[in-house]
């Protein structure tokens, strides 16, 4: 659902900015639109960003990551087969 509200921001951003620049073709330029029309693309792209479905995992390595993983994290040293230091 906010991926369509996100959808009407971005809409209204491009009326938004058309009546900017045409009110600065008119040599009557009214900042307000081109400043609403910056905060309504922001909100409506965090809005459009929020409503896309996350990407699942892909287990096609499942097996190549776990041994890699494994591989990385430190083995404690067994204390009674370790020698003392020197």
């Amino acid at each position: 659902m906010s991926s369509r509200i996100g959808w009407f921001f971005i809409i209204v951003v491009s009326v938004l900015l058309l009546i900017f620049f045409a009110s600065d073709l008119a040599k009557e330029t009214s900042y307000e639109f081109l400043c609403l029309g910056m905060l309504a693309v922001v909100f409506g792209l965090i809005l459009w960003n929020k409503g896309k479905p996350k990407p699942q995992a892909n287990s096609r390595f499942n097996s190549i990551r776990k041994m890699r993983d494994a591989s990385k994290t430190p083995k404690r040293p067994n204390s009674k087969n370790t020698p003392p230091p020197t």
